[in-house]
C-alpha cells in the first residue's frame, strides 16, 4: 500500500486530495499570476484601469 495515494487507504475517490494539492502548489500560483496579468493587460488595453484592493491578511481570526 502506498502513502501517496489516499483512495488505497480510505477506500475512496483521491482527486479532492489532488485539487487540493495542485491549489496549493508553485504551479497553480504561476498560472493564476499570469492569467491576473493578461485580464490586468486586456483592460489598460480598453483604457480601462484595474482598481486594486489591499486586504487585511487577519482572517477575521481573534
Amino acid at each position: 500500500m502506498n502513502n501517496d495515494q489516499p483512495e488505497q487507504l480510505a477506500g475512496g475517490d483521491s482527486k479532492p486530495d489532488q485539487l487540493g494539492r495542485f491549489i496549493t502548489s508553485p504551479e497553480f500560483l504561476d498560472r493564476a499570476n499570469a492569467a491576473i496579468a493578461r485580464a490586468v493587460a486586456a483592460l489598460e488595453a480598453k483604457g480601462i484601469k484595474p482598481a486594486y484592493i489591499v486586504r487585511d491578511r487577519d482572517h477575521g481570526v481573534s
